[in-house]
């Protein structure tokens, strides 16, 4: 289906009706739509492991026609680390036991 794809030729009509849906279109303007596929395999409850992943980004101009297509692998991807930060809160850290102690004689009974 990829491969009927002609730049200058083909519309967004045209792609939706011969590929579907995008997976997801380009997050700042709606020039490039991404096509997502991926074939997982998994064993027991070990994480799934990909096998395959393909990434068709199709390009459209101003007038809305298809400027141009790409391919994408596995191969092409990256392993990104995420930087976890902790954000300070006001106060002061408490422990479990001196929350647990800290209630002791601040209840009266009835």
């Amino acid at each position: 289906m990829v491969s009927k794809i002609s730049p200058g030729v083909h519309t967004r009509i045209d792609i939706t009706s011969l590929l579907g849906s995008p997976s997801t279109v380009s997050t700042f303007e709606d020039s490039k739509w991404y096509y997502i596929g991926q074939k997982t395999t998994q064993f027991a409850f070990f994480a799934p492991e990909i096998l395959e992943r393909k990434v068709l980004v199709i390009s459209f101009d101003d007038a809305g026609y298809v400027a141009g297509t790409r391919t994408y692998g596995l191969e092409d991807g990256k392993i990104i680390d995420p930087v976890e930060r902790i954000t300070p809160t006001e106060g002061r850290e408490v422990s479990i036991l001196q929350q647990l102690l800290g209630n002791l004689g601040r209840f009266t009974g009835n």
